[in-house]
């Protein structure tokens, strides 16, 4: 049967010096608690393994054993014991490299040179996978270090070998093995500009490495294009266009890549007209969309990534307004002559949505006139969302603030706070809330002031037996003991007063 019936009371393990107790447990697929399953004895024996082999343990052996034992209470406990055996690691004579492309023995002396100041592998280590996949990293970033692209390691290749004759004291080994990394270094590319008023060559040159460190895909001269094009349509150049020449050296396997970059002239805004709009007088939407645009569309120039965030960000205007349907279909542009733009901002509006309840339950400190004034709702008027979700936050803090600490909107975050009728158009507000007690400060205790005096303290203190306790006092007064810098840490706690329980 695939369970033993049993639970496990204890685990216990032995043998174990290579990891420490939380990365053998990690393998581990039996856990204190819980029925005992042969399939998962056999998997976390099968973990072990493979978590030794990743350190070159290949001799590892691993025993379990079940035992039923009485304790001191008479009961009985089962033990799963696991008997490990580590053996003796697979160890490294040689690390070497083959590269496997012509055109690099000039190149590569100095490579190897820096991986292997580097690298974390050397002879006489356990053949460690970790410590492999690390010097497969350090060669490649070598390589790209001396602007190599398309990089690889093909593979690698172990062969048994005898023991080294340089190595002392001789550490145990259960073999002895020679490592090969087998390497294409790719080909050695480099970048010109020319063209370019606008941005350095220093500037362009860091566009190319930020592409080299996400790295570089198949197409990378696309990619980098594309990236120096960004980077002068977002200054106002809408028209650039980057060529690109290519000079190869098949022999060397080298290639020069130059772009060539007509800039053109900066494009500015030349007028901005909306489609879908019916409450909005057309003055009104163009004073939104500039006052909530970033910088460069604010002069005028014309940034399509600025123009579309500047649209979103008036489509927001429009929600804040009552029209929580309205979403932004597309920006169209056209161009006149070679410097001005004209931009038609298509908008859906949808239908206005209008407060047409606001309920409270639980309601005392405050009268209904106050609550709604702080949470920003009128009924008959539109709902603002970001207004209304922003009173909440008020209504909570005007609560704390008045001693009502333990205040809470039972309701926040469901759907039952806002609900809606007659296709959005009218909004019910509903909210469920607990004011709880109001404290007031009984006694005042100070801990951990062993060379400051009490007096001291309390002077620090926004409040006193007696006052009504507030949430700005409480921070308040934290902030004022932090400012006098004579104390490693400050916290100001509340709890009930066991002689005041009310």
């Amino acid at each position: 049967p695939s369970t033993l019936d049993v639970m496990v009371d204890r685990i216990e393990i032995s043998g174990v010096e290579l990891f420490d107790t939380d990365a053998v447990e990690g393998a581990l697929e039996v856990h204190v608690g819980e029925v005992l399953e042969r399939a998962k004895i056999v998997r976390s024996a099968q973990n072990l393994q493979t978590l030794y082999r990743s350190k070159g343990y290949e001799e590892l052996s691993v025993r379990t054993e079940l035992v039923r034992q009485k304790i001191s209470d008479g009961s009985v406990e089962t033990i799963l014991r696991i008997q490990v055996k580590e053996g003796k690691p697979s160890r490294l004579v040689k690390v070497s490299f083959q590269v496997a492309r012509k055109g690099a023995g000039g190149i590569w002396p100095k490579i190897e040179e820096r991986v292997r100041s580097r690298m974390k592998i050397q002879p006489g280590d356990a053949y460690d996978q970790e410590r492999v996949i690390d010097t497969k990293r350090e060669v490649l970033e070598a390589l790209a270090a001396e602007e190599y692209v398309g990089a690889r390691i093909l593979g690698t290749n172990e062969k048994a070998s005898e023991a080294p004759k340089d190595l002392t004291p001789l550490p145990d080994a259960a073999r002895w093995l020679e490592l090969e990394f087998k390497v294409d270094i790719g080909e050695k590319v480099n970048f010109g500009f020319r063209g370019n008023t606008q941005f350095t060559v220093g500037r362009l040159a860091e566009l190319v490495k930020a592409q080299r460190l996400a790295g570089f895909g198949e197409d990378y001269v696309t990619d980098i294009r594309k990236r120096i094009e960004d980077e002068y349509r977002n200054i106002g150049y809408a028209k650039v266009v980057v060529e690109t020449l290519t000079f190869e050296k098949v022999d060397a396997r080298e290639k020069h890549v130059t772009f060539v970059i007509h800039e053109g002239k900066r494009v500015e805004i030349d007028s901005v007209e909306f489609d879908g709009y019916s409450a909005f007088s057309p003055r009104e939407l163009r004073t939104e969309f500039f006052d909530r645009a970033p910088n460069l569309v604010q002069l005028r120039y014309y940034v399509p990534r600025d123009v579309d965030r500047a649209a979103e960000l008036l489509v927001e205007w429009v929600k804040s307004e009552g029209y929580l349907s309205a979403r932004l279909i597309t920006v169209n542009k056209s161009y006149v002559g070679e410097t001005k733009a004209r931009l038609l901002v298509y908008l859906y509006e949808g239908e206005r949505t209008l407060v047409e309840s606001a309920e409270f339950e639980g309601l005392e400190q405050l009268t209904r006139d106050q609550a709604l004034d702080t949470l920003g709702v009128t009924e008959g008027k539109a709902l603002n969302l970001f207004v209304f979700t922003e009173g909440i936050e008020k209504l909570k803090a005007r609560y704390r603030n008045a001693g009502y600490l333990d205040f809470r909107v039972i309701n926040e975050g469901t759907e039952r706070v806002v609900t809606y009728a007659d296709e959005n158009r009218k909004a019910r507000i509903r909210l469920e809330l607990d004011e709880g007690p109001k404290f007031t400060v009984n006694r005042i205790e100070i801990e951990g002031n062993e060379r400051t005096q009490k007096s001291v303290i309390l002077h620090e203190l926004s409040f006193k037996p007696g006052d009504v306790l507030k949430d700005d006092l409480l921070a308040e007064s934290e902030t004022n003991l932090k400012r006098l810098q004579i104390f490693s840490g400050v916290s100001v706690r509340i709890f009930t007063d066991s002689e005041r329980p009310d």
